[in-house]
């Protein structure tokens, strides 16, 4: 149920702004009430909620044939006459819809991509293999998916959502789906004192997880010995047999014992085939070309050796029986390291989520019983968080690029001829953070039309360069390289990726990627083809005599895009750029790529910048600090407007910025323009938009305030509560905001945006759901308990122990209901937090003489400060400021 209203809640969240409406990728929820393509749908889903298949709610792996608005849109034309409110009146159909319908459109387990959907390929969906089969059908270049009784086409293909853990089809028309068995109604029986025994009584079977024990051990169904057993036989023994048996030399006696009743998360064999940065690292360490060794030396046996000692849990063997434990629930790996289980099992698919030492999610899947032992199948590498991640005798990208055992000298030649002093100075900075992605020595060399005339290509040559390379972003690993991220290259353009569940395979804008090694601190990863810039022309050959003259080439290739503006260090730190990249929506992302955008930007200087206390504050802290980054930087582009020049601009003239605060323009008598107080100057014209140099920073009316350390001893207690009427509600879109944008609860905001970037991170989303209220803490009161229990940094108190932090949070919390200050009432019981968790409380509302508010807990008590703090176009979310922590 709460799942449900979790649901309906982001159904009212969805209202965006027009021009910067952006579809949520990060749930199958989240996409279907903010994407254009199912409006309709999202319409509906307060009829559908109460009959819903709380399956297709939940679901967190899968693929999901949604029915466009196209395909709504003909049924309600063709049943309906036209009226959406017919269609969620007819209870029947609804009740079909959400029950069978929606169930029969979605299939659980590893999502499926278009290019995987061939011919007569099955599929099995949440109606089970007896009710819910799909075939898949191909005509032409056409996908269809056959149900039982009709097909529907596919028109819109691999939209990825969960970071690719759930794939969405959209088609045109909804899949009938077979009758459902009905079961038989009990005959009524006389009663008998004493049963009668079963003419043919049978023993009764062994208990058996739930679902069957095939769903979870195909594809490798069969009789495993032992753990060793399993491993020789899905290893390539062609690798076994090179030496990688050395790797698993420290754990082989137990994996080979079929007594051993421990767990073995094998990794996927792409991991260990290309697609992981540090596993190259470990396996070319003991590399030597020239005696033609290319086996890794005892050091890099040894790396390996260790990460997949964290792929074994020595004494527990997790089974779909044990399963779902406590999300949150910790295991100590043989290496050491804590492993955390953060969601319990999928019955449908039968795999689960955990978190590895460095925190990154990990799925696990297909369940193998071998002697004693348990095997899970996992997608990514349990790297111990020590792990040397950099190019031997590569510090920076530079030394990279110039070392000819990792660049051909040639290629490097040519490009390096093309490129400033200011791109060799990023290249060299061991602090650059970037990912770059090489291309092949025959993809640049073997490109005639750019080698017929270098000189008058150095442009052109450049530009494609830069447009291989991301700045500020680094991607390190297989879950980075989610599919449908969008990237801005150095050159200002969008980089799409693309992959497959499988993640063995990626691809960036059709170009497939391999091999990455971490550089400094940056990422280099090989990429198949070439990248070209589509903001750039192509290669100009030599000149013919006859040919029409054409304008030469700029020496050096201009920014076409506030994007590519943006992107060079001059203009933005990388820090910054990354900051900014990484803090916008894909669709932010894209217009700032686009020539065609018009937009006004009042940028600072890179002094003006680093000298900002407000912005190093905020910088400090990037990962906590996301919300303010993006609300300051958003803060100064103005989109839909371009100022070109100061006779553009008028006295008194307001504009809205991206982050949706007013800017007022002032003209003073000297000429001299400022908006909201800061001087602007020296308009400069970019495709569609223009660029403003900025005096200071435009800090928005009522900035989110950068997560603070806390002072060494507790603050003095706050002054008593005001009595008489409260302020006059304020409302926020989100939690996060609403806690980061009321005076005095940044610090609350912190600890909860700390909270759900860990670990618990989805769980703390998950209880989350509308109605509920906060009593949040002052930042003095919440300070004074940080500093209690010695936390200086919110952040790696969060890493190291993400359910304390939690347990900060949830005391505060009362679930299931929205409680406006005004029915905050003398006497009344309000629970706050979840006893199942460890962390609750039972508070007493008392009312003084003189009209304040106060909740008397049963080791304490705190203040409310009068007025509503609402979040949600529905209000059906409360904070109120409280001045003292709850203990519990």
């Amino acid at each position: 149920m709460r799942n449900c209203r979790a649901f309906l809640a982001l159904v009212a969240f969805a209202g965006l702004s027009a021009a910067w409406a952006a579809v949520d990728t990060s749930s199958l929820a989240s996409y279907l009430t903010t994407s254009p393509d199912t409006t309709l749908l999202a319409q509906l889903l307060p009829a559908l909620l109460p009959s819903v298949d709380p399956r297709v709610v939940s679901l967190t792996n899968g693929t999901v044939f949604v029915p466009s608005d196209a395909a709504l849109r003909k049924l309600i034309k063709k049943k309906y006459k036209n009226n959406i409110t017919r269609l969620a009146t007819d209870s029947a159909f609804i009740r079909t819809l959400a029950s069978a319908t929606l169930p029969y459109h979605t299939v659980p387990g590893a999502p499926s991509l278009a290019a995987s959907l061939k011919a007569g390929a099955k599929l099995t969906s949440l109606l089970g293999p007896a009710n819910g089969n799909l075939t898949v059908s191909v005509t032409g270049k056409n996908l269809f998916i056959r149900g039982a009784k009709n097909k529907v086409q596919i028109t819109k293909r691999d939209i990825s959502l969960a970071k690719g853990f759930i794939v969405v089809h959209l088609v045109s028309g909804l899949l009938t789906p077979p009758p459902l068995p009905k079961s038989p109604s009990p005959k009524p029986s006389k009663p008998s004192p004493v049963p009668s025994p079963s003419p043919s009584p049978r023993p009764s079977p062994s208990p058996s997880p739930s679902p069957s024990p095939s769903v979870y051990t195909n594809p490798y169904d069969a009789t495993y010995t032992s753990a060793w057993d399993f491993v020789t036989r899905i290893y390539p023994s062609v690798w076994l047999d090179q030496g990688d048996d050395a790797f698993f030399a420290p754990l082989q006696a137990q994996l080979q014992d079929p007594q051993w009743s421990g767990t073995f998360l094998l990794p996927k064999m792409g991991l260990l085939n290309g697609m992981d940065s540090t596993f190259l690292y470990y396996y070319n360490v003991g590399e030597d070309v020239a005696a033609n060794i290319l086996r890794p030396n005892a050091t890099g046996i040894a790396g390996i050796a260790r990460m997949l000692a964290n792929h074994m849990l020595p004494s527990t063997a997790l089974t779909p029986a044990s399963l779902p434990g406590p999300a949150g629930a910790n295991y100590t790996s043989a290496g050491g390291d804590p492993l955390m289980v953060v969601s319990g099992l999928d019955s449908v698919t039968g795999s689960f989520n955990l978190t590895t030492p460095i925190g990154k999610p990990v799925t696990a899947q297909h369940y193998i019983k071998a002697g004693q032992a348990s095997i899970w199948i996992v997608d990514e590498l349990l790297w111990p968080r020590d792990s040397p991640r950099a190019v031997p005798d590569a510090p920076t990208v530079l030394s990279y690029l110039e070392n000819p055992k990792f660049t051909n000298p040639t290629m490097w030649g040519l490009i390096k001829s093309v490129l400033t002093a200011e791109d060799l100075a990023l290249f060299g900075n061991p602090n650059t953070e970037l990912t770059l992605l090489t291309p092949g020595t025959s993809s640049i060399l073997g490109n005639l039309a750019l080698l017929a005339n270098p000189a008058a290509n150095a442009a052109t040559i450049r530009a494609l360069w830069l447009n291989h390379i991301v700045p500020g972003v680094v991607m390190r690993t297989s879950h980075d390289w989610y599919d449908g991220r969008v990237l801005m290259s150095l050159a200002g353009n969008a980089l799409r990726v693309n992959s497959t569940f499988s993640l063995t395979q990626y691809q960036v804008n059709g170009q497939g990627i391999a091999m990455g090694s971490l550089v400094g601190k940056s990422m280099i990863w090989s990429i198949q083809g070439l990248l070209f810039p589509a903001v750039v022309g192509g290669p100009t050959s030599s000149p013919s005599p006859s040919a029409t003259p054409s304008p030469a080439p700029s020496p050096s290739v201009g920014p076409a895009s506030l994007g590519g503006f943006l992107s060079q260090p001059s203009v933005l730190p990388a820090a910054l750029s990354g900051a900014l990249l990484s803090s916008l929506e894909p669709a932010q992302v894209a217009a700032l790529s686009d020539p065609a955008t018009r937009a006004t930007l009042f940028l600072p200087d890179p002094a003006t910048l680093a000298s900002s206390p407000a912005l190093a504050a905020l910088l400090a802290n990037p990962l906590a600090n996301a919300l303010a980054i993006k609300a300051l930087l958003l803060n100064h582009f103005v989109f839909g407007t371009n100022l070109a020049n100061a006779a553009a601009v008028s006295d008194g003239l307001q504009l809205t910025s991206a982050a949706g605060n007013t800017l007022t323009f002032t003209v003073e008598a000297s000429g001299a323009v400022k908006v909201n107080g800061v001087a602007i100057s020296k308009p400069t014209p970019l495709g569609q938009a223009t660029v403003w140099m900025a005096a200071g920073v435009i800090v928005p009316p009522s900035a989110p305030l950068a997560s603070p350390a806390p002072s060494p001893t507790p603050s003095p207690s706050p002054a008593p509560v005001p009595s008489g009427p409260g302020p006059a509600p304020t409302s926020f879109a989100t939690l996060s905001e609403a806690l980061r944008g009321t005076p005095s609860l940044s610090v609350m905001g912190a600890v909860y945006d700390a909270v759900l970037v860990s670990p618990v991170g989805a769980i703390m989303q998950s209880v989350l759901t509308p109605p509920y209220t906060v009593f949040a803490p002052s930042n003095q009161a919440l300070q004074a308990v940080l500093a209690a229990l010695n936390i200086t940094d919110i952040n790696a108190a969060t890493a190291s122990n993400p359910l304390a932090i939690a347990g900060i949070v949830l005391p505060h919390i009362a679930f299931d209901q929205a409680l406006p200050y005004s029915s905050l009432t003398a006497g009344r019981t309000i629970t706050t937090g979840l006893a199942q968790f460890g962390f609750a409380s039972s508070l007493t509302v008392q009312v003084s003489a003189a009209g304040a508010v106060s909740l008397a807990g049963p080791k304490n008590s705190a203040g409310v400060a009068p007025g509503d703090v609402f979040v949600g176009a529905a209000n059906n979310i409360v904070v109120h400021v409280i001045d003292t922590a709850i203990l519990t």
